[in-house]
């Protein structure tokens, strides 16, 4: 059976389509309820399997570029700006003022081919920073600058196993989902900074566990974490406000968190940072069955109130269920806001996805699984250029996932073989 999973996830990562994305979803989503129910003893060899796993298909996937998505011309180009000195927030890529910026490399116009190049960039200083410092070194070239990017992820990656190498649980569970999809096929195949962030999540979280010093330089990448997407902000109960933490321990934390985001905002401090942000929050909608069905009712505006309306509901609810559980309790305020956001792209779900290794829900696995039908909404969209959401894709994504999350809403996370055998808890606060 292990076998079996492990070449079939490295045989669909060839010659990647719509197909092969429905395929590894199936695999991976039985492989990954498999993996929850190994017995301790067997863990070891199932890490070692799954390690190689990743491995290879990192590799076969390395030639493959941009097949769902093109973000990462935007994180060249803002590098490539960067470099030159000029202020990435400073203006749109089509701006005339950066015309002398303009080049091109391995079939790639820069910025024609950028997507809403007449928008500014909405990626925070700490993204920029990595854009600008893997250009200064690789350049633009799309494949010299994966080979930098994969580079500084796999960093990350051997760091956060040696950390958890002592714990064959947590370890088994980090690489079963450094194989899903959404990992592989959007921040190996198709690069994307969510991912990079919910390395850098799972690094801080992994020193956070060994205490020390190692939870300070935890408690930095973490801060790191935020000002490269902002979601992380979440988890921040869990680092500075656990049950367990005596107060000159959590104070030291959130200074150096809060110290960590400030040097990385001063650089930009006299920049338009949220520039374009406030237009991706108003009038960007995409992969929302919550948010299509409230703009048959209502306006889109009022439908993003009412769904931040109910998002908020449901994470006080969480909150005062939860809150002796803040792992727990933040990994549901992630996937709930994500229910509720009128936009979601594949690579939305890496943090969640992260959190399962110390969280685990059952709404990840099945949005991680389901979320393939995205597939089929993106060649439409590469075929005629229109985005069209189709309500029975939709539903499909996103039925199963509802009542997923409301399991664990009320239920609580999913328990291990070994779990289920000594009747523990199912908490998973540490």
């Amino acid at each position: 059976m292990l076998v079996l999973l492990c070449i079939s996830i490295v045989a669909c990562c060839i010659n990647v389509g719509p197909t092969s994305w429905y395929v590894l979803s199936a695999v991976w989503g039985l492989g990954l309820w498999y993996i929850r129910r190994q017995e301790s003893h067997d863990l070891l060899r199932l890490s070692r399997y799954l390690l190689a796993t990743f491995a290879v298909a990192i590799a076969v996937l390395f030639y493959q570029t941009d097949v769902f998505s093109d973000d990462a011309h935007r994180y060249r180009w803002d590098g490539w700006v960067a470099v030159h000195g000029v202020d990435p927030y400073s203006a749109a890529p089509v701006d005339s003022s950066l015309a002398s910026l303009a080049h091109a490399t391995d079939h790639v116009r820069y910025p024609d081919m950028i997507n809403n190049n007449t928008l500014k960039t909405i990626y925070p200083p700490a993204a920029q920073l990595v854009f600008s410092a893997i250009v200064r070194i690789c350049g633009t070239e799309p494949l010299a600058f994966k080979l930098g990017w994969v580079a500084l992820c796999m960093g990350m990656i051997a760091l956060t196993i040696w950390l958890l190498w002592s714990d064959l649980h947590l370890l088994s569970r980090y690489l079963g989902v450094l194989i899903s999809p959404i990992i592989l096929l959007h921040g190996f195949m198709d690069i994307h900074v969510d991912i990079m962030m919910a390395l850098a999540v799972m690094l801080a979280l992994a020193m956070l566990r060994k205490g020390g010093r190692m939870a300070l330089v935890g408690s930095s990448i973490y801060g790191i974490s935020i000002a490269m997407k902002y979601l992380p902000i979440l988890l921040l109960p869990v680092v500075v406000k656990h049950h367990a933490l005596e107060k000159r321990i959590a104070f030291q934390r959130a200074l150096i968190i809060g110290s960590t985001i400030a040097l990385l905002y001063i650089p930009f401090m006299h920049s338009d940072v949220f520039g374009s942000l406030g237009v991706f929050a108003r009038a960007w909608q995409a992969n929302s069955l919550l948010a299509w069905t409230g703009n048959h009712f209502v306006e889109p505006q009022l439908t993003r109130v009412v769904l931040m309306a109910i998002a908020g509901s449901v994470m006080l609810v969480v909150f005062v269920r939860w809150s002796g559980d803040m792992l727990w309790m933040s990994s549901l305020w992630v996937i709930t806001l994500l229910v509720f956001s009128p936009v979601v792209h594949p690579w939305y779900l890496a943090l969640s996805l992260i959190l399962w290794v110390v969280a685990p829900s059952r709404a990840t696995i099945v949005w991680a699984t389901t979320m393939c039908v995205y597939a089929y909404t993106y060649e439409n969209y590469k075929g005629n250029g229109v985005w069209y959401d189709h309500p029975v894709a939709l539903a499909i994504e996103y039925v199963p996932v509802l009542v997923a999350l409301g399991l664990d809403v009320t239920r609580g996370p999913l328990l291990l073989r070994d779990q289920h055998r000594m009747g523990l808890s199912p908490s998973v606060d540490r």
